[in-house]
């Protein structure tokens, strides 16, 4: 197996606002019904968070990383061939107070164009 260029990579970034009393249920049913078939479909949970939303409510937020473009639609692909995935969704939607994913690719720059201070953010390196 060759190593992908990180710039190849494709993020997906769940973000979930729950009721507060039923967070710690939806992560139980999360882990077991959505994380192992998750990753047997490529997707690599590389970060997650929770944090206050409001009086009642928690935001869970889920960086999910897969190897490439055609990874993901062929994950997309699986998990709409698996009923399991709709159903543990449809359950969440009717859950959730918000639900959003979003699906991110790295920045590039133009092709024949370098990046340069003044357009280009820095990363800082930790």
């Amino acid at each position: 197996m060759t190593a992908v260029d990180p710039v190849q990579r494709v993020h997906v970034w769940d973000h979930l606002v729950l009721p507060a009393a039923a967070v710690d249920g939806w992560l139980i049913g999360w882990r077991t019904d959505y994380l192992p078939a998750a990753r047997e479909r490529g997707l690599r949970l590389t970060q997650w968070w929770q944090s206050h939303a409001g009086p009642d409510t928690v935001a869970v937020d889920m960086l999910w990383e897969i190897e490439g473009v055609y990874e993901f639609y062929r994950a997309r692909t699986m998990a709409g061939a698996d009923a399991s995935v709709a159903r543990f969704w449809s359950r969440t939607d009717e859950l959730a107070v918000h639900r959003d994913r979003r699906v991110l690719e790295p920045c590039r720059p133009e092709p024949g164009r370098l990046a340069s201070a003044a357009t280009e953010p820095r990363l800082e390196e930790s």
